[in-house]
This record gives structure tokens, C-alpha cells and sequence, in this order.
């Protein structure tokens, strides 16, 4: 039997932020999470790639190489050649 649950983009956002305030829990990279809410909710790109990009962006990348056109779109990425 497959289950599919159907969360919203906002509800995943509020839960990774509710979770953040959690003094129990440690996060590896915090300022990339924190960074990250607020952009991801203004734009439709992928969470997973835009949370890549706010890591590599907190350890001082200036881009991130990717093979998916849509995510090249954004700022803190270039579409491998």
C-alpha cells in the first residue's frame, strides 16, 4: 500500500522553523536555515535546492553548479555547461 500525504510548501516551511526554535535540538548549519525560510516562501523553486544553496552560501560559495535548468534560474546558482 502507498500512502501519499499531501503537506503544503507553507506547512513544511512552519514545521523547519518551529523545529528550529527547539533549544533541544542542533542544527548543522542554523544561519542557512534561517536564511532560508524567508526566501524559499517568496518563489517556487525546489526546497531541497534552495537549502543546497543557502549551505554552500554560509561557508562562503558565491554559486553552486547544477544541471537543472530551473534552479540555474536563481541567483545562487549556474547551469553546468
Amino acid at each position: 500500500m502507498i500512502l501519499i500525504f499531501r503537506i503544503s510548501r507553507l506547512e513544511i516551511l512552519d514545521s523547519i522553523y518551529e523545529l528550529s526554535l527547539m533549544p533541544i535540538l542542533k542544527f548543522e548549519n542554523l544561519k542557512a536555515i534561517q536564511e532560508f525560510i524567508p526566501i524559499v516562501k517568496e518563489n517556487n523553486y525546489d526546497l531541497s535546492d534552495l537549502l543546497i544553496a543557502y549551505s554552500a552560501k554560509s561557508k562562503g560559495c558565491k554559486k553552486v553548479i547544477t544541471f537543472d535548468k530551473k534552479a540555474s534560474k536563481f541567483n545562487l546558482f549556474e547551469l553546468a555547461m
